[in-house]
């Protein structure tokens, strides 16, 4: 595991997950993964994995074990949000049941990506509207639309695809080489991908014969469409024929319409069943890794934010900056600042660590036991300290809260 001086306004990308298969792929496809950051409020409840993706830094967390479903997603973005005010926008990535048909020819394997139509934002909440007697069910309401950044990359990485191609196998091969004990990752056989008729007889549906896909073809498809969302489990091929007419709905899922109005994301899902009774998890692991990958490949098109760089240090006092950026003191020395009041120094090029340095009251770089002497002077005890800020640094510098304690009441 990389150590890296990080901060929670560097997180600029929230990835959210429903179960531990889609969790796995989303951290294995992480190029560095990045020390824990210590918690900011007691009211979060989550559990995350940090790390870089590409030219992104990237905050993953998952939904609890056994609580899935619209309320436990909204649980996990809310305190996500509150735990990192900088996020730019959200990834909801993971897995769902397809809709197979004529339009779409959808298989186990493929990836739907959540994008609007005229009348919708991508997601619909399928279940939720009036039912009056003699009238059929009707839907009401809309769910916001993903970012635009988000959808402009989309738009890119579809054309992109039409000319070259996609990179998911190649992706997904890469991670179990890296990963070894991800072997379930891989594609399983495509004699294992079949489609029933839907039947609402107590007999052995028949199979659905297709055609092999050409080789010319991508496979895993990539989808572009309606995603349907709800409060439960899609387990019935005649209900899911009728909503997916009635909506125009390519895959079925229970968490996308938890998030879209309050936390602005894209949802991407690896299709690993066909939403009927013969659900199984064969394909869960492998739907998982084309979803992850998908979005791996999709964040390498959305330009990072890089911290400004400045040629002297901030004036004392500024509390106006809010992320770490590269500043030279009056010697040359390049060193990082943060808001909050904290120097943090990179010393000599060669050495591995990041040195607490001193209060941002100055205007200069100072000493280490400066800083202490300071920080005695600021704060009249040991427990006014940010030390969500504090350990920040010293876990990267190798000290631990009770040496800072020491120092600071010493």
């Amino acid at each position: 595991m990389a150590q890296y001086c990080k901060d929670h306004h560097d997180f600029k990308i929230g990835w959210i997950t429903a179960i531990q298969t889609e969790y796995v792929a989303a951290c294995a496809l992480l190029d560095d993964e990045y020390d824990p950051l210590p918690s900011v409020s007691r009211e979060d409840n989550n559990s995350y994995t940090f790390g870089r993706m590409g030219k992104h830094d990237v905050v993953i967390a998952t939904l609890p074990t056994g609580r899935y479903g619209l309320t436990s997603a909204a649980n996990v973005a809310k305190d996500m949000m509150r735990s990192f005010p900088s996020l730019r926008f959200g990834l909801l990535v993971g897995i769902a049941g397809g809709v197979p048909g004529t339009s779409h020819d959808i298989r186990l394997g493929d990836v739907v990506v959540g994008t609007p139509d005229r009348a919708s934002g991508g997601v619909i909440h399928y279940a939720y509207g009036k039912t009056v007697q003699n009238r059929p069910f009707e839907r009401t309401g809309s769910l916001n639309a993903p970012p635009s950044i988000l959808l402009t990359a989309v738009q890119h990485l579809a054309a992109t695809h039409e000319r070259k191609g996609h990179h998911i196998q190649k992706t997904i091969e890469a991670m179990v080489e890296r990963w070894s004990k991800l072997e379930a990752y891989r594609r399983p056989p495509t004699e294992t991908d079949v489609l029933y008729k839907p039947s609402g007889k107590a007999v052995q549906p028949a199979v659905v014969r297709r055609e092999p896909r050409n080789a010319d073809e991508d496979d895993p498809k990539i989808h572009y469409g309606l995603i349907g969302s709800a409060d439960q489990l899609m387990k019935n091929a005649l209900v899911r024929d009728k909503i997916a007419e009635r909506e125009g709905i390519l895959c079925f899922e229970m968490e996308a319409s938890g998030l879209m109005n309050d936390f602005p994301c894209l949802v991407i899902r690896g299709i690993c069943d066909y939403a009927d009774s013969h659900k199984n998890k064969t394909w869960q692991p492998y739907a998982a890794a084309t979803a992850a990958s998908y979005a791996k490949e999709l964040l390498q098109l959305i330009p990072s934010q890089v911290p400004s760089q400045r040629t002297n240090p901030p004036e004392a006092g500024n509390g106006a900056f809010t992320n770490f950026g590269i500043v030279q003191n009056q010697s040359g020395q390049q060193i990082l600042w943060r808001a909050g009041g904290l120097w943090c120094t990179c010393g000599a090029v060669t050495q591995p660590g990041l040195r607490l340095a001193a209060l941002l009251q100055t205007g200069r770089e100072t000493s280490l036991s400066t800083a202490f002497k300071s920080l005695r002077t600021k704060y009249s005890a040991a427990s006014d300290i940010p030390w969500q800020h504090l350990l920040s640094f010293s876990k990267v510098y190798g000290m631990q809260r009770k040496t800072l304690e020491h120092h600071i009441s010493g």
